[in-house]
């Protein structure tokens, strides 16, 4: 919202790295706002990031949620991995399942669900 104030198009720190900067100080700002551990400033490996579309945040949210819980139970658990969501979900977590792997079931809609879950089928 700042950097629109100046009407900039910045798509890539090459086409404005005044806009690029200034999203990295508010994103520290949100970060440290909220409490988040220090990897998520810019000032350590990883930083944050705006996702340019919903899709893809979607998509990021989904391959974190993949590596974690792998790293968790072992790289031979990716044929065991379901996706849980509310029937009301948007399209485009079904489209990041299918980025995610060829299997398509892997995503079982809920008529009621909270919240997004990952788990191991037993």
């Amino acid at each position: 919202m700042l950097s629109a104030a100046f009407n900039i198009v910045g798509f890539s720190w090459i086409t404005s790295p005044a806009a690029t900067e200034l999203e990295v100080i508010v994103l520290d700002w949100f970060a440290k706002m909220l409490k988040l551990p220090s990897q998520f400033l810019s000032d350590v490996p990883g930083g944050g990031v705006i996702q340019g579309t919903a899709s893809e945040a979607v998509l990021v949210v989904l391959l974190a949620a993949r590596d974690r819980t792998l790293k968790k139970h072992g790289k031979k658990s990716l044929e065991k991995l379901v996706v849980y969501a509310s029937d009301q979900t948007h399209s485009a977590l079904q489209k990041a399942c299918q980025e995610f792997s060829q299997r398509t079931s892997e995503l079982s809609k809920l008529t009621v669900v909270r919240t997004m879950l990952l788990h191991l089928k037993r």
